[in-house]
């Protein structure tokens, strides 16, 4: 069986550094309405992340990507074009090249489905925000837990996902009910789970778009409610309404004067979740209208719980803020939502790569020089001693690493899937995702599990 050369790792570390050195591009936090660098906030990489630049960095920068699932798709494809022509022995005949190459491709497979999981919960070092104006609150206006029927962690999760992230405050906004988010900030509020980050209780209605009813304190039922109607339900509270994720086509099936005339407050113009992060193609049409009738544009994260990155935050100018009551922080920041005042919110975007994508057989050669170009003289530095290990491991290794990998990645699925099985036993009847893809990754697992197990018999 032909072998690959351990020269392609250093020669790989080399193209990685030669694509930073001459078209470097440096990621930093950005003003979404204006597009220009915001002032005051910096951006911080963590040394794990450094250290174990190879491992973690190129997931990290896959979790930031603007559509992930089409690109890790097209990822998964070309690794096994790359595997089939590396493979390929000159010596032998098609049909035996082809055979080899049909008994190892259920390995990559397993080895791209471990990774995809990996990328979704283990709690990789993301750079985080470094907020450097003491007068600023950070917020994140929208957010799920796995009360929601999409969310894949616990409202304890959020609390620690969003310090991590820097946040001040956040709002958990289940889809269409809140009677759970009353129990937790009741909770928080009682000294039962940490104070800070500050939790506060809003809902994302599901009229005709998704709406975000925020600062709500009493239960109301809002089947079959007419978006005015919602949006006049949180203001009878005191709350505020945020018109979410406008901008993506599935969503804009009325035009945002109808969403004026109900009296919302404002509109999302940055939601990662549907990754908008480029204003002046998705979200422009939204901030000329929120300019033209004085409404406030939010950023938002959409956090579901997938991945543990951050790249959108909405700043609040509130002096004296950290020396308020819950009661009095909750209220100071719905009123500059309910009075509008956007010229005290600062809406914050993590820029990392230029705007713009290409077809999406070639995103993964625009995905690898892209995250090329952002990585400083350490991180490179950690790329050539680690692909320098890669190749001795490989000259040593006589063909067992790939069926050893294959076995940790069977083993990974297979644990996951019966975690899915237990936490939706636990959440039965209010989130069904668990239940849904279980018996995926525990038949996926199974499968690369009895592939990998003859692969290493016969190596």
């Amino acid at each position: 069986m032909k072998k690959y050369s351990p020269c392609l790792f250093p020669a790989l570390a080399l193209l990685i550094a030669a694509i930073s050195f001459f078209f470097h591009y440096t990621p930093a936090i950005r003003d979404a309405v204006s597009q220009t660098p915001a002032q005051g906030f910096d951006l911080n990489i963590s040394w794990w992340r450094v250290l174990f630049e190879p491992f973690f960095g190129p997931l990290i920068f896959l979790l930031r990507s603007p559509e992930p699932i089409s690109l890790y798709g097209a990822l998964f494809i070309w690794l096994l074009v790359l595997a089939l022509a590396g493979g390929w022995n000159k010596h032998t005949s098609a049909t035996m090249n082809l055979k080899r190459w049909l008994r190892t491709w259920p390995l990559y497979f397993g080895c791209a489905v471990a990774l995809f999981l990996i990328a979704v919960f283990a709690p990789l070092p993301g750079d985080t925000i470094v907020n450097q104006r003491p007068e600023v609150v950070l917020v994140n206006w929208h957010s799920h837990s796995h009360y929601s029927h999409d969310g894949i962690i616990s409202p304890q999760g959020q609390l620690a996902w969003h310090r991590r992230q820097g946040f001040d405050a956040f709002f958990l906004t289940e889809h269409n009910h809140f009677a759970k988010t009353l129990e937790i900030v009741e909770q928080q509020r009682s000294g039962r789970l940490p104070e800070h980050p500050q939790i506060m209780a809003g809902m994302e209605y599901s009229g005709s778009n998704h709406i975000l009813l925020l600062g709500l304190h009493r239960v109301f039922n809002s089947k079959d409610y007419p978006d005015k109607a919602a949006i006049d339900s949180a203001h009878s509270q005191g709350g505020a309404a945020i018109v979410a994720h406008w901008f993506t086509p599935a969503r804009n099936t009325r035009p945002l004067s109808f969403y004026v005339d109900a009296g919302a407050d404002g509109f999302e113009i940055v939601n990662k979740s549907e990754g908008a992060l480029h204003p002046g193609s998705k979200a422009q049409p939204v901030i000329d209208l929120c300019r033209r009738q004085g409404l406030v544009m939010t950023a938002d994260c959409d956090y579901h719980g997938y991945g543990n990155v951050c790249q959108s935050w909405t700043g609040l100018t509130l002096p004296g803020w950290r020396t308020l009551n819950a009661q009095q922080r909750q209220q100071a920041i719905l009123e500059i939502l309910r009075s509008r005042r956007q010229d005290k919110i600062t809406v914050l975007a993590l820029n990392d790569r230029p705007a713009g994508l290409f077809p999406v057989w070639l995103r993964p050669m625009q995905f690898f020089f892209h995250y090329a170009a952002t990585l400083n003289l350490i991180q490179i530095i950690s790329w050539f001693f680690w692909m320098a290990l890669a190749a001795g491991l490989v000259r040593f290794s006589r063909g067992r690493l790939l069926g050893g990998l294959g076995l940790l990645s069977a083993a990974l699925m297979i644990g996951t899937g019966f975690y899915m099985v237990f936490m939706g036993l636990q959440l039965r009847g209010v989130n069904e995702l668990y239940f849904e893809t279980s018996p995926y990754f525990i038949g996926l697992g199974l499968c690369v599990l009895a592939a990998s197990a003859k692969y290493c018999k016969k190596n």
